[in-house]
């Protein structure tokens, strides 16, 4: 099964609109559209694979905390979170693993400007120790999900990709 880069993948349309009163243009801008699909696809050993458009994506990425050291885990300028893009794509890598917090939505555009793929981690997955999935360290066992949890779950999950969907590149 060969392995497809990002950017053989990806058909982009741009777009210009144009708002206009009695044929005077009033505003405009520019923008860009395009349609993915990620899903899971067997290669020819019968493993499956993660796709985008349908064709294989190996995921080369790195774990990403978005701390800053003048800033904790506020970034100090747009210039430097594409710096970090940047370099992440320059080593080779195409994904991006976003942990512990959520970044401006300008991160996701950036990323998507340049072809980095990101996947987001849930941060803060517990309010307090009392919720019923919350696993003690001495408890024996690891907690066993509820069939209506795994479907809410699966549901959240497709809404958070149908919603990144503007983001990927």
């Amino acid at each position: 099964m060969q392995s497809y880069g990002l950017q053989q993948i990806l058909n982009y349309t741009t777009l210009l609109l144009r708002l206009r009163k009695r044929k005077k243009i009033v505003d405009q801008f520019n923008t860009y559209f395009a349609l993915r699909k990620i899903s899971m696809i067997k290669d020819k050993n019968g493993y499956m694979r993660l796709a985008l458009n349908n064709k294989p994506v190996f995921h080369l990425g790195t774990l990403d905390q978005g701390w800053w050291p003048d800033g904790l885990l506020t970034p100090p300028s747009e210039a430097a979170m594409m710096y970090d893009i940047v370099k992440l794509k320059e080593m080779g890598f195409n994904t991006i693993r976003k942990h512990i917090k959520v970044e401006p939505s300008r991160y996701y555009y950036m990323t998507d400007s340049i072809g980095m793929l990101v996947w987001q981690d849930m941060p803060s997955g517990f309010l307090n120790t009392s919720h019923a999935s919350y696993v003690k360290p001495q408890d024996a066992q690891d907690w066993v999900r509820p069939q209506e949890s795994a479907v809410q779950f699966e549901k959240e999950w497709k809404a958070i990709i149908d919603h990144l969907r503007f983001f990927l590149r």
